[in-house]
Parts: structure tokens; sequence; C-alpha cells
């Protein structure tokens, strides 16, 4: 049985001007609260209007009769009710105050999704920089082997010295697959944060 090796480090790029932007593009509760904020603005606008009078023109046109005498009929109707005992100021408070409120909640989930993303973003570039770093260490650790190796297969280093440089190499190799794996899960961590996932 062969193991396939699916750890291994593949660059991901994430334009991080654009970042902020894809979010709020792809994230479904921020779509939803944008969307109760512009329903609670629509609300507002709707409780303004009717501050003033309703005009409503109707006209009529036709027939009737055997000799098709022509009827027509038009009017011009004038609603506004002067006195309702301040209701009209009161549901236009009350949706002003449930506008703001619906900002307050766009601003809070926008403020929310911006750290997320913007950790992230910062925990993908430290992992990225992890892997590097775990990488020199797996290079230095190979080449102490190597020489531990050479000076053992000389007569020159004893079997401790030897081990313990196969202990550092494979802790190194250990730190780099740890690297990995932290570089993966931040990625695919940001992906979701990103409404991608």
């Amino acid at each position: 049985t062969e193991i396939a090796d699916n750890l291994a480090y593949q660059h991901v790029e994430f334009e991080a001007k654009g970042l902020l932007n894809e979010a709020f593009a792809r994230r479904p509760e921020y779509k939803q609260i944008k969307a109760q904020y512009e329903q609670a603005d629509y609300t507002v606008k709707q409780q303004f209007r009717n501050f003033f009078p309703n005009v409503v023109a109707q006209g009529t046109y036709g027939a009737a009769g055997t000799d098709m005498n022509e009827t027509y009929s038009y009017g011009l109707q004038l609603n506004w009710s002067i006195f309702d005992g301040g209701n009209k100021i009161a549901l236009y408070k009350q949706a002003i105050a449930q506008r703001d409120a619906a900002l307050a909640r766009v601003r809070d989930t926008e403020l929310t999704i911006w750290q997320q993303v913007e950790r992230a973003f910062v925990t993908v570039q430290q992992a990225e920089e992890a892997i590097g770093a775990a990488q020199k260490g797996v290079e230095s650790a190979d080449e102490n082997f190597r020489l531990s190796q050479g000076r053992f297969d000389a007569g020159v280093a004893n079997i401790i010295e030897l081990t313990d440089a196969q202990l550092a190499l494979t802790t190194a190799q250990s730190q780099v697959a740890q690297a990995l794996a932290a570089y993966w899960i931040a990625t695919v961590e940001l992906e979701r944060f990103l409404g991608r996932r």
C-alpha cells in the first residue's frame, strides 16, 4: 500500500484588497441583515409619505342603450386625515428607530466580518512563514544528520550523536507537517469567512 502525501505545500493566492468586498458579497448573514435594513428604510419612506394627502383620479367612458349613447364620468378624490391623535408621528418615529437599529446591526455585522477576515488572512500569512522556517529547519537537521552519519561511519562519532541527529531531523520533519496542517486549516478558515465554503 502506497500512502499519498496530501499535505504538500501549495501557495493559495488571496488578493488582500478584495477580500472584504468578496466577504460582503458572499456571506448570507450579511445579505440578510442588509435586506432587513433596506426594508426598514423603505418603511421610513412609506411612513413619511403618509403625512401627505392621497389623491385619486378616476374616469369611465362607454356607451349604453340601443342608440349607443355615450356616457362618461370622471372625478378627483382627495383623502387627508389631519387629526389622527399623533398616530402617524408615532409610526414614523417607530420606523426611524427600527431603521437605525437595522443600520446598527449592519455595521456590527460588517465589523465582525472584517475582524474574521483580517484575523484569518494574518493567520494564513503567519502559517506560510512558519512553513518556510520549518523547511529551513529540516534542511539544517538533514545536513547535521548527514554529517553525523559520516562521522559515525568514520568511527569519530558515537551512536548517541547519530541518534540525536536523527531525532532532530524527525522533529524538524514533524514541524513541517504541523506547519502545513496549520496552513491548510488557516486557508480553509479564510475561505469560509469569505463565504466560499
